[in-house]
Order: structure tokens, then sequence, then C-alpha cells
């Protein structure tokens, strides 16, 4: 799924799984949009950012998902890749997520964006840098759970330049 220049999709229910993107997001790679997503899986997906790759200025709600067992092969997240974006991430479930690459995030990398998480669980991810989240902005975390997350810096959270 591509959302590009001001698309606003709803996508509900959903799963997607095994999908494989050059060299960005398996699931989807939006731009400038705001798509709502709600209650869905992503589940094996691969590459760079190997699920869902957001950016500029990408505003989107994010409820209800569960990310299980995707695999960055580059430097990027395994779950989540936002870069100049504000996602809302809600209720949401991230478990062995990985990123191969130099910058980490195994489940979700931040860049140059501001990321809330709200009542999320990310457990058993790994990469370099955030076993779990590495982000270079702004986070909020609110009634989330990091448990059993690796990396070489920062098994739960690899906070560069952040006021959290």
């Amino acid at each position: 799924m591509h959302n590009l220049n001001n698309s606003h999709p709803t996508v509900s229910d959903c799963t997607f799984s095994g999908n494989r993107a050059h060299p960005r997001g398996g699931m989807a790679n939006t731009t400038s949009s705001s798509p709502a997503l709600l209650n869905y899986t992503l589940s094996g997906n691969s590459r760079g950012g190997a699920a869902m790759y957001i950016s500029n200025n990408s505003h989107p709600l994010i409820n209800s998902r569960s990310s299980t067992n995707n695999t960055a092969e580059w430097n990027y997240s395994g779950a989540l890749w936002s870069i100049s974006c504000d996602p809302m991430i809600i209720a949401c479930t991230g478990e062995g997520n990985s990123a191969t690459g130099a910058f980490g995030g195994g489940a979700i990398l931040n860049a140059n964006g501001y990321v809330q998480l709200m009542d999320c669980a990310l457990i058993g991810n790994q990469s370099s840098h955030g076993g779990a989240l590495r982000s270079s902005r702004d986070v909020q975390l609110l009634g989330s759970t990091f448990e059993t997350n690796s990396s070489h810096e920062g098994g739960a959270c690899n906070l560069v330049g952040v006021a959290a």
C-alpha cells in the first residue's frame, strides 16, 4: 500500500504478512499523508523500514496494531521507520522485530518527528541501537512496557538529543 500526497485512507481489521519492498516498507510507504490504521497485524515483512515507512509530514493514527517478526535488512527499523512525521501509536504490540543495520530501532526508528506511544508493549525486539526504539527527536511514552529487548546501545531505547 502506497499513500502519497494527502491521501487519508482508513485501514481496519487487516493482516499484512510476508511483504517485501525495496527500499522501504513492505506494508506501507506513506508520504505527506495521514492514514488511520486500526486493528491490524504486520507479520514477517522485510526490507528497509520492514513493515511500515512514513515520511514527510505524515500524521498517522496507529491503533491496536500487532507487529511481529518483521526484519529490516538495512539500516532502518523492523516495524516502523518514521522520518519527519508525528505518529500517534496507541494500544499496540511490537514483538520479535529486528533491524540488522547500523541505525537501529528494532521495533521503531524515529528521526526528526514527535512520536507518542500510549499503552504499547514492545517485547523481544533487537537492533544495534535501541532494541525497541531509537529516536533523534522527542518522544512521549505513556503506560507502555519495554521488556527483553536487546541492543549494543540502549536495550529498550536509544534516545539521541531527546527530551522524553
